[in-house]
């Protein structure tokens, strides 16, 4: 009788291409944890001027502004949108079955005038408004207590 090893049974696993025929640059300021997901469910990572999306994390990081400022950004020939995006589509199981839109990431000027009327897709779902961060526990559902 054979020994099945770990690494034959990570073979048998199919694993979703939700982004099969994609590719995507992104900013410094995205997870490698992120771009590994795009990578390991079809997406393929290539230059800037090649790719069909370009995802950052932080409207402040240096690379994004740039963006901000160039001539493709401002004569609305670039979007650039949050990471976020690619763990919806992979929660989804589909990148068919998530809009993209609310995931357009403006300018931190333009980020803030959102925020005073909703909240942005990316952001933690607590309630907290302080600007710190939260921990898993809090996304847990409450229990009511039987007495």
């Amino acid at each position: 009788m054979s020994k099945s090893s770990s690494s034959d049974l990570s073979d048998d696993v199919q694993v979703p291409q939700i982004f099969f025929n994609s590719t995507a640059w992104f900013s410094s300021s995205v997870s490698k944890t992120r771009i590994k997901e795009w990578e390991w469910h079809g997406g393929e990572c290539c230059n800037f001027d090649n790719a069909q999306f370009i995802f950052s994390e932080d409207a402040e990081s240096p690379d994004t502004k740039r963006l901000y400022t160039s001539p493709a950004y401002l004569n609305d020939h670039l979007a650039i949108f949050h990471a976020a995006y690619i763990d919806e589509c992979i929660t989804a199981g589909s990148s068919q079955d998530v809009a993209i839109g609310p995931y357009f990431l403006p300018p931190t000027e333009i980020q803030n005038m959102i925020r005073q009327q909703q909240k942005l897709p990316w952001e933690p779902k607590s309630s907290k408004t302080d600007g710190t961060s939260s921990n898993c526990s809090e996304h847990l559902p409450h229990r009511q207590t039987v007495t």
